[in-house]
């Protein structure tokens, strides 16, 4: 089985960290326990899963996988296609995410 998980950055990064309803570090208060969150996460898949892959856009290439070198078996930065989208709609790119699947996947 395929594991995916989506990562599009311009949304965490377009409100203040006071908006209640921002995107602002993915809803964590620091940006470092948002990385951590994202460690855990992929190593614990990696555990169980041979792959485990990472959508996201040219942003979030440099912070997961330049930056903190996250352990996925593939990268794709398709969510760069998502420039014109208006980033309160975060959850596009996980619906982008989903409709490039070419097998069965768990997001």
């Amino acid at each position: 089985m395929k594991i995916i998980q989506s990562y599009w950055s311009h949304p965490n990064r377009i409100n203040e960290v006071n908006d209640p309803n921002g995107r602002h570090n993915g809803g964590w208060i620091q940006r470092e326990s948002s990385l951590f969150c994202w460690a855990l996460s992929v190593l614990k898949l990696r555990q169980f899963y041979d792959k485990v892959e990472l959508v996201t856009d040219s942003d979030g290439w440099a912070e997961l996988i330049r930056d903190v070198n996250l352990p996925y078996t593939n990268v794709s930065t398709e969510l760069d296609r998502l420039q014109d989208v208006h980033p309160n709609l975060w959850s596009m790119g996980k619906l982008f995410a989903y409709s490039i699947q070419k097998e069965h996947f768990i997001h």
